[in-house]
């Protein structure tokens, strides 16, 4: 007799299956249970986890009738956990990726990315810690008290198990190569299946791909002369301007070129015009504007030239009591 703990959880599951639009398998396996608390915390307004055994998730699918949802079983994961949410499945997936930490590589653990060890001094004291290094492929070597890594080097692989030495080595320098977190395995959307390669994009360059692509479509819609809702206001504009431009080169004069000629007709006459010696470019009355000038200056200096004597006289009168 099948318990009802697992009836009820089996249902409870097929409802959620059916409430929510994307649903996601997850791996659980290595995921330290107090990490896995606050994950749960930090996505709850976007998503529902619930862990549960894949015997019991198969039946929930079944009873949902989605189609096709039975493929999620199809990936291999050791502790599997089902994620129920409404959010698009590659935000999702960039979402829980943000929220991974950093952790120290165990024995047997499987690194997500290459391994570097990098160049420069280390805390770590002259001793066997050396040969194990140099065993490890780690180019390194005594100064003074420190042990230095000569040259960045590579230790492992993507893909590649950790083993016992790596291990050790790793920790010490305070390399932590592993990533903590909820693992999206694959994603389940509309009938859709979703891979961990399929959603594990880059969103910033996907967004950049396509602005060049739809760049270079519009550049090539205009230089070929395509006509669509995105090009008919700017080949008139395009159509315009070279009209305007073969009106004025032909000397065409209509109401919207005699503006230009005028201005053309005003420009060249500005650039004889600064060739010429100031009376040319202004005539008499650039010289009577001179002789004006000229006029005041002297006024002025005549001013100034009658106050001295009063002012001298004031002076005398001054000593003189």
């Amino acid at each position: 007799m099948v318990q009802k703990h697992k009836v009820d959880k089996v249902k409870e599951i097929s409802e959620l299956i059916n409430k929510y639009s994307v649903i996601s398998l997850i791996e659980l396996s290595k995921l330290p249970a107090a990490h896995m608390h606050t994950i749960k915390k930090d996505i709850r307004d976007i998503s529902k986890v619930v862990v549960v055994k894949k015997r019991l998730i198969r039946r929930a699918f079944d009873m949902s009738g989605k189609k096709d949802i039975d493929k999620l079983l199809d990936v291999d994961v050791a502790i599997p956990a089902l994620m129920f949410s409404n959010e698009n499945p590659f935000k999702l997936f960039s979402i829980l990726k943000k929220n991974k930490a950093e952790a120290f590589a165990k024995p047997g653990d499987k690194v997500p990315k290459d391994i570097v060890v990098p160049e420069g001094e280390t805390n770590l004291a002259p001793g066997p810690i050396i040969g194990a290094l140099q065993k490890a492929n780690v180019k390194a070597r005594i100064q003074g008290d420190k042990i230095v890594i000569s040259e960045d080097s590579k230790v492992a692989s993507a893909g590649d198990e950790i083993n016992a030495d790596l291990s050790s080595i790793l920790m010490q320098l305070g390399i932590k190569p592993m990533e903590i977190g909820l693992n999206i395995v694959a994603s389940y959307e509309h009938g859709t299946l979703f891979d961990r390669n399929a959603l594990d994009i880059d969103v910033d360059q996907y967004v950049s791909d396509i602005s060049a692509a739809y760049t270079g479509a519009f550049n090539l819609a205009i230089n070929t002369g395509i006509i669509v809702k995105e090009t008919v206001s700017h080949l008139i504009g395009k159509a315009h301007m070279e009209a305007l431009n073969l009106a004025v080169n032909a000397n065409v004069v209509n109401s919207e070129t005699i503006s230009m000629f005028v201005s053309k007709a005003q420009a060249q006459m500005n650039a004889v015009a600064a060739k010429l010696p100031d009376e040319a470019r202004g005539g008499v009355a650039v010289a009577e504007v001179k002789e004006e000038v000229k006029a005041e200056v002297k006024t002025e200096e005549k001013k100034e030239e009658e106050k001295k004597p009063e002012e001298a006289a004031a002076g005398l009168g001054s000593l003189f009591g």
